[in-house]
Parts: structure tokens; C-alpha cells; sequence
């Protein structure tokens, strides 16, 4: 019982000695600003970026830093933004123009420190762009109209300006004025411009920044725009005995196909068949049984052809439509 009574006479002592020095640790309203940032510092000034940094402050109760900034004039600073940490990093400014800095620290209390003695820099153009990275392709023949399309990773420079895309039909090619054929400041590009089909394309693509310095060339990506593939069996729009093969004929070139047989004209996958053929411009039969469709019910089927995509198709097929009967 003794024991007992010992244990929870210490808890309590321990509970509330804990209660005690929370209150102590607690920060106290002296009633005073903090003290201005010292060691303020610039150390980055380049490609359209400004760093700053300075040492932090040595009172507890520092709730962050607010970074003031003036353009082209040594007085007339506006709050740009705060932070929590020593530094900050001021991005997509202008080449020309001089920025002028300062810093306050700001405590619980909200009372804000003297600033610091104004700091300025110049963020001149002086790296190039990183090089575009990760480049997809994705030659395409869709409802009839030619197409190349191509995305890609964005780069890490602030000072972007845009991405160039160059072509050619030989994989050695060298960007230059006569290759160029877009520029984009988004990360995907469509080219649309004297495509041929059947015809092997080859891109790079150039970063280019707000100084007009271009990154290396990316590496090289190609594709070819094939032709259609055409079916021949069931045919379109026709009710059919029952059968144990689909026929059509292949395009042009070697290519993944996907078999597509749906339930309705949008949706409703009922069989889907995976392959790859060698076997180019040529009627050949994929195995498929009709035993497990429904008698004198329309479905829909089609074929997609894939090269360097495996996500979106380089050419489809027409649409087509058929039933079967119950063979009896």
C-alpha cells in the first residue's frame, strides 16, 4: 500500500515540475522588436535569379523573415514575401535590371526588426539552358489528317524562354535555320508541316532562354506515320455465321496492333487482342471465336496500330460493324 502511495506521490511531482517548466520555456513579450539580420549577403546573382542569405537571428521566439525588394531604385521597396529560413531565392527577373534587398525578422508578437543595409545585384545572363530531357513521340494518322506529336520534361532555368524543334529525315542531322521547324513555350509540340507518310522523321529539341542562349540538343527521337489498316473479315455492317478468325491487312510497316471489339460505338470493351507483326501490307487471320457473343447483337470492332507510343496509337482503322447468327 506504502508502495503504492509513493509511486503516485511521485507522478504528481512529476506532472506538475513538467507543468512548470513549460511555463518557464514559454517565450516572454519583452515588449521589444527583434534584432536586424546580420550577415546579409548575396550569393547568386545570375540567369534571372537572385540569392540572398543571412545568419538567424538568436532570440526563440523568431517567427520568420520578410524579404523587401526595389527595381532600378535604391528607395522604393515593396514586401515581396517571407520565409522561415536563412536564404531566399528571387527567380524570373529581368537581365538588365538592378534589384535592390532587404531583410527584417519578424517575431510571435508580430513586431518587426530594423531592416538591413540594402544589398544590390544584377542577375546577367551567363549559363545556358539545361537540355530537354526524356523527349516521347508520337507520329500519328488520325482521321485522316498527318501528324507528329512530341512532349517532353521541363528544365530547371527560370529564365526560359521556349523550346525549339528541329527535324530532318537523316538521324546525323545538326540543328540549324533550314531544320527548324517550331518553337513552343509549352512541353509538347505538334507538327503538322509537309509530313509524308510512311516517311522516318527525326526531332531534337533546343531550350532557349530570354538571352537567346540555347541549350545542347536534346537527344534524338523518330517516328513514321503509317498508313491505315484495313478489315476484310467481318465486314462492315453485316450479319455473319459464326467464325473463328478476323482478317485484315496489315500496313506498311512493322507495328504493334491492337484489336478492339466493343459493345457499343464509344465503349463496352468485349475482347481486346495484343500483337506485334513483321507481316507488312498483307491480309493476315488473328485467331478469335465468335462463340462468346451474343446472337444477332451489333457489335463494333477495330484495329490501332502503335510504333514508338504504346499509349496513344500511330493509325487506326475504320469503325465497323457486325452481328452473328445463331447458326442453326
Amino acid at each position: 500500500m506504502y508502495s503504492h502511495f509513493k509511486i503516485l506521490l511521485i507522478f504528481f511531482v512529476l506532472f506538475f515540475s513538467a507543468c512548470d517548466r513549460t511555463n518557464i520555456n514559454e517565450p516572454v513579450d519583452d515588449g521589444l522588436p527583434p534584432a536586424t539580420p546580420v550577415n546579409f549577403n548575396v550569393f547568386r546573382a545570375r540567369d534571372g535569379e537572385v540569392g540572398i542569405e543571412w545568419l538567424r537571428n538568436k532570440e526563440p521566439d523568431i517567427k520568420q523573415y520578410r524579404i523587401y525588394r526595389s527595381i532600378n531604385n535604391p528607395d522604393n521597396y515593396e514586401l515581396i514575401d517571407s520565409t522561415i529560413v536563412e536564404y531566399y531565392i528571387d527567380y524570373y527577373l529581368e537581365y538588365d535590371s538592378t534589384y535592390y534587398y532587404k531583410v527584417t525578422a519578424v517575431d510571435i508578437f508580430e513586431r518587426e526588426s530594423y531592416p538591413t543595409s540594402p544589398l544590390s545585384a544584377k542577375p546577367v545572363n551567363y549559363y545556358r539552358p539545361s537540355v530537354p530531357y526524356l523527349i516521347q513521340i508520337n507520329a500519328r494518322n488520325w482521321n485522316d489528317s498527318l501528324s507528329v506529336h512530341l512532349f517532353w520534361q521541363p528544365v530547371e532555368d527560370t529564365d526560359l524562354l521556349g523550346y525549339e524543334i528541329y527535324r530532318d529525315t537523316i538521324p546525323d542531322f545538326t540543328p540549324d535555320t533550314a531544320s527548324l521547324t517550331g518553337f513552343t513555350i509549352a512541353l509538347e509540340f505538334d507538327d503538322t508541316k509537309n509530313l509524308e507518310m510512311l516517311k522516318k522523321f527525326y526531332y531534337k529539341i533546343l531550350a532557349v532562354d530570354k538571352g537567346n542562349f540555347r541549350s545542347s540538343p536534346s537527344a534524338l527521337v523518330s517516328d513514321i506515320i503509317l498508313n491505315k489498316p484495313l478489315q476484310f473479315f467481318p465486314v462492315n455492317n453485316k450479319s455473319v455465321e459464326p467464325f473463328a478468325e478476323l482478317k485484315f491487312k496489315t500496313v506498311s510497316a512493322p507495328a504493334l496492333y491492337k484489336i478492339v471489339i466493343q459493345s457499343n460505338e464509344m465503349y463496352g470493351v468485349v475482347k481486346e487482342l495484343n500483337f506485334f507483326s513483321g507481316i507488312t501490307d498483307s491480309i493476315i487471320s488473328i485467331e478469335f471465336s465468335s462463340n462468346n457473343l451474343e446472337s444477332f447483337k451489333k457489335y463494333y470492332w477495330r484495329i490501332f496500330t502503335y510504333t514508338e507510343s504504346y499509349t496513344d496509337p500511330n493509325s487506326f482503322s475504320d469503325l465497323f460493324n457486325f452481328s452473328v447468327n445463331s447458326g442453326l
